[in-house]
């Protein structure tokens, strides 16, 4: 996460915040149970321990000691360590590299090449004076893209690429693979938590309206889509009683980066999902909406409401800074300029932040933009096996440390209070990339039958099923023509 406040002011708060942290956990902890917090020094032994007890398992070759890595970028500081990061992170990426540098004696050479032109440098690089690549990072709607041109090697196939060693058991494996074929690794050694969305609200505001807060609905897992409606109805009383209304005056309930973005991260939040994954874990659409009528129903009425404004993007995010939207969902990056409006403002301006809302499984999604970085490798790769080590190495060298190195630094440069620190673990706990928010970016037969899908549902009224019959033949052969 790159900072846009002073350096130096942030670094003497993240210094008061590490001398404080013993004490603050206890309070935390007392009062909100399960948070992922900055770790006090018997939890940093344990993340130590479990850190290394990876690296033991990574493999022992030095066959490639003195060799070069070359790993093609569009942001140099998605491997490199970031000089205008503050704290744990740059530390913790710095390590990670210096291992697989000391330890293996491979160099990591890191080259830019711009997303708008990776596709075509791969296909003539020679040409392009671009150097053969062993591994891509890259924001995996770029690397759908590549994906879906044949310009990507399938991981499982490089020598000394270790599933068991970079898999997250039951996340990223699961939605990023396709059968035995994956092309895509999202790992936490490359992080990715700015690319998250969650909920923003104004909490001025919602205590004006003497609710029970919506952190504690959370916490007890009740912060659903009815509820959401439910809150934002209330905080737009006034424009939920009128006929017409003015854009430019009256107060509205919730919005969010743009109308389409919007309805399909209300659409994850109440788990409504048409892939399944078969027992050869190939996917496939749905037969059925059958048990999903319920939470249909409630993100429908949510979007119907008169509490939704009726504009998006900068409009929404202006309106909420200056008290005309309470809700606002984004990426948690817009967090930058919340809190140093928080910091400069006079006006007692101040915000909180949410899941997305459950539906009625009670279990949280937290979606992943695909603008969130996976790691790759070319199809033209010189080297398999470097290629297929140095992604183990940088998946396994940097697992767990590079993560709670994020999470810290967010927790301190924010200064999250007990509530915060709640609904930031909430937030993380249940994130995952799924498999029509990676694929669904690049490939339209996928976004047909999942996010495209269930917009028509849920905005236009569309039937679901009938919807999933005329889906299913594109979507299941987009499947066998790209993951070969």
């Amino acid at each position: 996460m790159k900072q846009k406040s002073n350096t130096s002011t942030r670094k003497c708060r993240f210094i008061i915040y590490q001398i404080l942290l013993c004490a603050f956990s206890v309070v935390l902890f007392a009062s909100c149970a399960n948070v992922k917090l900055p770790e006090t020094s018997s939890e940093a032994t344990s993340a130590d321990a479990a850190a290394e007890s990876i690296r033991d398992k990574l493999p022992q070759t030095i066959q490639f000691a003195g060799d070069k890595m070359t790993i093609l970028v569009d942001e140099p500081e998605r491997i490199l360590a970031d000089d205008s990061e503050i704290g744990s992170v740059k530390t913790a990426v710095e390590n990670r590299n210096d291992y697989i540098s000391s330890r293996y004696q491979i160099t990591l050479d890191v080259k830019t090449v711009s997303s708008e032109t990776i596709a075509e440098a791969l296909k003539e690089n020679a040409l392009a004076g671009i150097p053969e690549a062993h591994a891509m990072c890259y924001p995996s709607k770029t690397c759908v893209s590549l994906l879906a041109n044949g310009l990507l090697a399938d991981l499982t196939s490089l020598p000394d690429f270790d599933t068991e060693i970079v898999f997250d058991e039951d996340f990223y494996s699961v939605n990023t693979s396709v059968g035995n074929h994956l092309y895509l690794l999202a790992t936490d050694t490359i992080p990715y938590y700015s690319d998250i969305y969650c909920i923003f609200y104004r909490t001025e505001w919602l205590n004006s309206l003497g609710l029970v807060s919506p952190v504690e609905l959370a916490k007890r897992g009740e912060w659903t889509v009815k509820a959401f409606q439910n809150y934002a109805e209330q905080a737009a009383s006034a424009v939920m009683q009128k006929s017409s209304y003015d854009v430019a005056q009256d107060k509205f309930g919730y919005s969010g980066r743009t109308r389409d973005l919007l309805i399909s991260l209300l659409a994850d939040g109440a788990g409504l999902d048409t892939v399944e994954k078969q027992s050869s874990n190939v996917p496939t659409l749905i037969s059925s909406g059958a048990g999903m009528e319920q939470d249909v129903s409630a993100v429908r009425s949510l979007l119907k409401s008169k509490s939704r404004a009726p504009y998006y993007g900068g409009d929404a995010s202006e309106a909420f800074l200056n008290g005309r939207l309470c809700f606002y969902i984004d990426k948690l990056s817009f967090i930058d300029v919340l809190y140093e409006l928080k910091m400069t403002e006079s006006s007692g301006f101040d915000y909180g932040i949410l899941p997305l809302p459950t539906g009625s499984s009670g279990q949280y999604h937290t979606t992943v933009d695909a603008d969130a970085a996976v790691l790759c490798v070319p199809a033209n790769t010189p080297n398999k096996q470097l290629s297929g080590l140095g992604l183990t190495l940088l998946a396994g060298a940097g697992r767990i440390t590079v993560k709670q190195a994020a999470i810290d630094s967010f927790l301190a440069i924010y200064s999250f209070n007990n509530d915060e620190s709640c609904m930031f673990d909430i937030i993380l706990r249940n994130t995952s990339f799924t498999f029509a928010n990676v694929y669904g970016s690049g490939l339209e037969a996928v976004y047909d039958g999942t996010t495209g899908l269930l917009y028509q549902v849920l905005e236009k009224g569309s039937s679901l099923d009938s919807l999933l019959t005329k889906a299913k033949e594109s979507f299941d052969e987009c499947i066998r023509s790209n993951f070969q």
